[in-house]
């Protein structure tokens, strides 16, 4: 099932704890647009995270964008008619936050 949600996590940085809990939240992502907004620009986490969850659409920012700018622009390449913003920092518990969408 296609979901009509995108899921954007912002990170910047903490890298380690990040693909942790990717690895452990990924099972909930399934029929949702997954969006990785990197703002830390020194760093590619592309592969990293394409490791993990290849479904992921992932974005390294150029420059620091700060944590609204990072947000705001994973919100513009959504193609979902609703945002899930969840932090990078998150281990979901089951995909519960998909009743909203009922």
């Amino acid at each position: 099932m296609i979901y009509s949600v995108s899921i954007i996590i912002p990170i910047y940085k903490n890298y380690e704890m990040f693909f942790k809990y990717l690895e452990i939240n990924k099972k909930y992502f399934e029929g949702c647009e997954v969006i990785i907004m990197n703002d830390y620009p020194l760093e590619d986490i592309t592969k990293q995270v394409k490791k993990i969850y290849s479904d992921a659409i992932v974005v390294n920012n150029n420059k620091n964008l700060g944590f609204a700018g990072n947000v705001n622009r994973g919100v513009l390449k959504s193609t979902r008619d609703y945002i899930f913003l969840m932090n990078s920092d998150v281990v979901l518990k089951d995909n519960s936050f998909l009743k909203a969408l009922e």
